[in-house]
């Protein structure tokens, strides 16, 4: 979707990552980056657009154990940092400073370096694979039961909370289904 008709810059929908063309910040218009407070970037964006700023916050998506259970979630790739669109004519930037979940523009002394567009959207067109906790020969160690301290090698999950590990036991090869919190990467 090209932003290009949001004349006012107020009701500016969130862009998904895949959206590339939203971050053309316009002819007026640069982006510069604001650091956040720890564990704020959600809670500063929402602020920030609610005040009528374009705001742009990367996230990643990610695996996590609990409880025993495979989780996704998503986490900001810029950690304490995101993007706003800023004009220097239009916008007031005395506002951001304030805004809850912030700490700042990020700065050079007094000066508030801007970012090229090309620069913003080679990093929503570059954004990573979600983060994955074993791929298919990874070693690993089970940890947990009446096989733990057995080494194998991960070859693929088994639902959400169970994976398939092949290992060698009484000289042959052995297939086995695990709990995915019971293993260990091996480096």
């Amino acid at each position: 979707m090209s932003l290009a008709h949001f004349a006012d810059h107020s009701r500016i929908p969130r862009p998904s990552p895949t959206e590339c063309d939203f971050v053309s910040a316009g002819d007026d218009w640069r982006w510069y980056v604001v650091h956040t407070k720890p564990r704020n970037e959600i809670r500063a964006r929402d602020h920030l657009e609610r005040q009528g700023y374009r705001c742009a916050l990367p996230m990643r998506g990610t695996q996590a154990v609990r409880g025993g259970r495979v989780v996704m979630g998503a986490e900001p790739l810029f950690p304490r940092y995101l993007f706003i669109s800023l004009s220097e004519v239009h916008s007031d930037w005395s506002r951001i400073r304030s805004t809850r979940g912030v700490s700042g523009l990020v700065r050079f002394g007094a000066t508030v370096p801007s970012l090229a567009d090309q620069v913003v959207a080679q990093i929503f067109t570059a954004m990573p694979e979600p983060g994955v906790l074993y791929r298919a020969g990874d070693r690993v160690r089970i940890t947990e039961g009446a096989f733990a301290g057995v080494e194998g090698l991960f070859l693929e999950p088994d639902g959400d909370a169970r994976v398939v590990i092949l290992f060698k036991m009484l000289g042959a090869d052995q297939r086995a289904s695990f709990p995915v919190g019971g293993l260990a990467r091996v480096e």
